[in-house]
């Protein structure tokens, strides 16, 4: 996803793709969200892609574990946690919070 991090709604001609793409930044957003909230702007600009992505492969996993609390390593793997689509990750995250907020789940 990093390649796109620059690349905007409005550069994209075909709907679908918008929508597509505004869900990875939901994704991508949420599972960043502790490490940017503990880190500061230096910190973070001056990390290495490959720091880069084991911090984000600790947040995507993190951010799985909040939305399974009760899951062990086990069941983790065996739900192929890290072969997970970010559409499916989005649709997890948001059912999650309509739960928490009390709202059915549609």
């Amino acid at each position: 996803m990093a390649p796109f991090r620059k690349l905007k709604g409005y550069d994209l001609n075909v709907r679908g793709d918008r929508t597509q793409l505004s869900k990875a930044r939901f994704v991508i957003e949420r599972c960043m969200m502790r490490f940017v909230n503990n880190m500061n702007a230096s910190v973070i600009n001056s990390i290495s892609v490959t720091q880069f992505n084991t911090v984000f492969e600790e947040a995507y996993l993190a951010l799985f574990q909040e939305i399974h609390p009760d899951g062990t390593v086990e069941e983790l793997d065996a739900r192929r946690v890290g072969d997970l689509s970010y559409t499916t990750l989005y649709e997890l995250v948001k059912n999650k919070s309509r739960s928490d907020n009390g709202q059915e789940n549609v």
